[in-house]
């Protein structure tokens, strides 16, 4: 149960300000910006996806971080993924997630196991 602070990555290495964001949050960012794949971010070497607000302009980066498998990373800098707290209704072992490359966002719901990013928002 994410829910719980205890459970909720962000919560713990954050602090009791921070939270995982829910599927519609996702939802609602898919819905309100466009999105563009960048390379080298502002220099920083990091590819990933840039969201920009349809509203006023303003604009949040989700770096291609790839996902650990095992033992190793995979697809860092070509994909990303990030967790929500929202498990899947259907099978608790899974909760659903935003994953982006360089022509696509989606929403899926895959393993808890899953080596994916966590992007905290705050309370």
């Amino acid at each position: 149960d994410y829910n719980k602070p205890f459970e909720d990555a962000a919560t713990y290495h954050m602090g009791g300000a921070w939270r995982m964001p829910i599927t519609e949050e996702f939802q609602e960012l898919y819905a309100n910006t466009t999105s563009k794949w960048v390379k080298n971010y502002q220099g920083s070497g990091v590819n990933g996806k840039l969201f920009t607000s349809k509203v006023n302009g303003n604009e949040l980066f989700f770096p291609a971080a790839g996902y650990r498998n095992s033992s190793s990373f995979v697809r860092v800098d070509s994909f990303g993924g990030i967790w929500t707290s929202s498990l899947d209704s259907d099978n608790t072992d899974s909760a659903w997630r935003l994953t982006f490359g360089s022509g696509y966002v989606n929403m899926s719901y895959g393993s808890r196991f899953g080596g994916f990013s966590v992007r905290g928002v705050r309370y």
